[in-house]
């Protein structure tokens, strides 16, 4: 079964926004080049000034596009944040062996448990909160 999450790596989150900033700032150096030129040419040419101005003015929400994609982006969930994150990553292998284990343990009695080594009861609950973000009780095991 795969695992359809809605947050985003923070590596990939950071490269996306880089590109987001410095294609806005590659616009903006553009506009700033194109208005230059349209003085230039308003001087030679009167009746270019309408066109010129429709062009800035699709180049500007153009900007704001990009700067609405740039805030989408950094409210997108980080995977892998251990407090405040609604959309938990993929656990490791070995986690999931980890996980695996701590429920086991839960589920023997005292007893078995000390002997059969491992994690504590105690550890075992540790174990299942930072995994899971769910609290564990003995009696309540079987429903994580």
């Amino acid at each position: 079964m795969t695992m359809k999450c809605d947050c985003i790596d923070h590596s990939i989150k950071l490269h996306i926004e880089g590109a987001l900033i410095h294609y806005i700032r590659k616009i903006q150096e553009d506009v700033a080049t194109f208005a230059k030129e349209a003085e230039f040419f308003k001087v030679r040419n009167p009746n270019l000034s309408n066109n010129y101005s429709e062009v800035a003015k699709s180049q500007n929400a153009f900007i704001e596009k990009l700067e609405d994609a740039k805030r989408v982006i950094m409210n997108v969930p980080e995977c892998g944040v251990k407090e405040g994150n609604p959309y938990p990553r993929r656990l490791s292998v070995p986690e999931q062996h980890q996980l695996k284990i701590a429920k086991d343990t839960l589920r023997m009695p005292d007893a078995m448990a000390r002997v059969m080594g491992g994690p504590t009861k105690e550890q075992a609950r540790e174990i299942i909160k930072e995994l899971t973000g769910k609290e564990a009780k003995d009696e309540t095991i079987r429903s994580l």
